[in-house]
C-alpha cells in the first residue's frame, strides 16, 4: 500500500516524534510501518551510533499468525525490527517460537515424504527403462546422453536408491542383463575409451567387453575403469579357455 495519508497517521500516532532508541513498537505502530513503503517506515527511527547499534534494540508487539497469542519479540536490534517489517509487507507471516518450531518440523516432514516419493520414482524408472532386457534405447538418444542417464542418477545414492539397484541387476540373470540398456551403454563407454582397440593385442577387429572381475557387479558404471576391460574376440577365448562364448 502506498496511501499519501499514512505518513500523516503514523506521525500523529507518535505525537510527531521518531521511535526512539531502545523503545518498544506497538502493534498499532507496526502494522502502519508494514502498510508504509520501505523508506517511510525507515526513515521514522532515530539514528543512533552505529558502533552502539548492538545496544540498540526494540521489542515488537505481535500476534502469532498460529496460536493468535499476543506478545513481545525478544530485544532486536535495528537490522532484525526492518527484516520482520519487510517480511509481514511481503506477507510471510510472525509465529511465536512454539508454532515456528512446529512449524518448521512440518515443513521438514513434507520435504522430507516428497524427496522419498520422488527417489522411489526415479528408482522404479530406472529399473524399469534401463534395466529390462526388452528394453532399447530410442535412436535419437546420442551415446553422451545414454551414459549420463544411468550414470548420473547414481554416482551419489540421493537420488536413487542405489542399494536397490545393484540387488536387482545381481538377482537378474546374467544373459538378460547382456541384452539391457544399462549394460549396452557401460559396454559401449568401455569401448569408446579403450579406442575400439584391445588393450592386449590391438587389434580393433571383433571386440568385446570383458569382466576382469564381478566384485562390483551391479555398480559396473561406477567401476568400469577397474572391472571391466576392451579385449578382441580371440584374446576372450584364451581368457575363458572356451571359443564362441558372449560376455
Amino acid at each position: 500500500m502506498n496511501d499519501p495519508f499514512l505518513l500523516k497517521d503514523i506521525i500523529k500516532e507518535r505525537e510527531k516524534r521518531y521511535i526512539e532508541l531502545n523503545e518498544s513498537i506497538s502493534k498499532e505502530l507496526l502494522d502502519l510501518l508494514v502498510a508504509t513503503t520501505t523508506a517511510v517506515a525507515d526513515s521514522l527511527f532515530k539514528q543512533g551510533n552505529s558502533k552502539l547499534q548492538e545496544f540498540h534494540k526494540h521489542r515488537i508487539y505481535i500476534k502469532c499468525h498460529d496460536c493468535g497469542q499476543e506478545g513481545a519479540t525478544p530485544p532486536l536490534i535495528i537490522e532484525k525490527v526492518k527484516k520482520h517489517i519487510h517480511e509481514l509487507r511481503k506477507g510471510i507471516p510472525y509465529r511465536c517460537n512454539s508454532c515456528q518450531t512446529q512449524y518448521d518440523n512440518e515443513e521438514k516432514e513434507k520435504k522430507e515424504e516428497t524427496y522419498k516419493k520422488l527417489r522411489r520414482n526415479d528408482t522404479d524408472y530406472y529399473i524399469q527403462n534401463y534395466l529390462s532386457p526388452d528394453k532399447e534405447w530410442k535412436a535419437n538418444i546420442k551415446p553422451r546422453d545414454r551414459w549420463k542417464a544411468i550414470s548420473t542418477a547414481t554416482q551419489w545414492d540421493n537420488y536413487v536408491y542405489l542399494k536397490e539397484i545393484i540387488a536387482h541387476i545381481q538377482n537378474m540373470e546374467y544373459h538378460d542383463f547382456l541384452k539391457t540398456p544399462y549394460w549396452k551403454t557401460v559396454a559401449q563407454h568401455v569401448l569408446y575409451k579403450s579406442e575400439y582397440t584391445c588393450q592386449q593385442c590391438d587389434s580393433k577387429e571383433r571386440l568385446v567387453v570383458h569382466h576382469k572381475t564381478y566384485k562390483h557387479h551391479g555398480q559396473e558404471h561406477l567401476y568400469w575403469k577397474e572391472d571391466l576391460i576392451c579385449i578382441c574376440t580371440k584374446c576372450h577365448e584364451k581368457i575363458h579357455g572356451i571359443k564362441n562364448k558372449e560376455e
